[in-house]
Order: C-alpha cells, then structure tokens, then sequence
C-alpha cells in the first residue's frame, strides 16, 4: 500500500498515502509488490502489482494480473478491467464488471456504469440509468 495504493481503492491501507500513477517508484514498488504478489497476498495485491506493471509499460502482465485481481472481486480492478474489455472490443463483459463493481461501492465502476448506459457500451442506452448511477457516484450512494 506504501509503494502503490491508489487513491480510488477503497480497500488500500488508509494508514498509508495514496500514491498517484505517476509517483509510483517503479523499482522499490516492482519489488515490493511482486513479493507480495508471491506470497499471495490476494486481490489488493494483485491489484496493485497489476498498477506498477502499467506504469513500467508491461501492459499485457499488467492486464494478466488485473484480470486476476478483478476475477478475486477486487471492486477497482473490475472498474479497470472493464474498460480495457471494453477498449478490447468486449463491451458486455465490461458492462457485468461495470454493475458487480459499481454494486459493491466503487465509485469509479459507478461512473463507467453511468457511461455505459449514456452511450450503449454492453448495453442499450438508457438515459434514465446512466442518471441515477452518475448522480449516485456524485452523492457516493453506493450501498
């Protein structure tokens, strides 16, 4: 959580600072989070190893692992995940990931939902929708 908590997970260690995308010490948090990783250390872990990959320009280990934090129920990783389905070409799989993710808490997840409904992306449009959960991620109404 140290080296690659990010900011939009609700499940990181509070006791730590976010870390942004950008500070993200490759080296020491490559090492830390792979080690972790390693000892499976669960769907946060993989999460965040899934982070410093994308920042180091491993894209496919990074998607790899994000997939794998996302399939362990990690509510951000199912946010992420989904758009680079949906970037893939695979709409409605983002949209499933989209909705679990967005009906566990995720704000972000709550945010591609509405966007998702707004312009048909795994799913038919429907303003109505994409309203009630933009304004639900604006309010943080998610339980």
């Amino acid at each position: 959580d140290r080296e690659a908590g990010s900011e939009l997970d609700l499940e990181r260690n509070r006791a730590f600072p976010a870390v942004a995308t950008q500070d993200i010490r490759i080296g020491v948090a490559l090492s830390a989070c792979r080690e972790a990783y390693n000892q499976n250390g669960g769907a946060r872990t993989q999460f965040q190893l899934a982070r410093v990959l994308e920042r180091a320009g491993e894209r496919l280990k990074s998607l790899r692992i994000l997939g794998e934090a996302a399939q362990n129920g990690h509510a951000l990783a199912m946010a992420v995940y989904g758009t680079r389905l949906a970037e893939r070409g695979e709409p409605e799989a983002a949209f499933e990931l989209y909705q679990r993710a967005a009906s566990e808490g995720n704000r972000a997840a709550a945010q591609y939902l509405a966007a998702a409904y707004r312009d048909g992306v795994g799913t038919r449009v429907d303003g109505v929708l994409a309203a009630h959960w933009l304004e639900r991620a604006k309010t943080n109404d998610l339980q």
